[in-house]
């Protein structure tokens, strides 16, 4: 995936960082083995709530 795609997680493993299934976010960086930080916002009022890296494996891609 590239950077600034949008991405929703497909499972409840970052709940304790404040994102659970289904949360959208934006790609902000790539890294080696798949990795992908993602940044969650608030749709409302755009405030951020999570940063976070994921595994490609816990996101899928979300066309607009």
């Amino acid at each position: 995936m590239e950077i600034y795609s949008c991405v929703k997680i497909i499972n409840n493993k970052y709940l304790l960082d404040g994102v659970k299934i289904g949360d959208i976010g934006y790609i902000i960086e790539s890294y080696d083995n798949n990795l992908y930080e993602v940044e969650f916002s608030d749709i409302k009022t755009g405030v951020s709530y999570a940063q976070i890296v994921v595994n490609l494996d816990d996101i899928e891609y979300v066309s607009q």
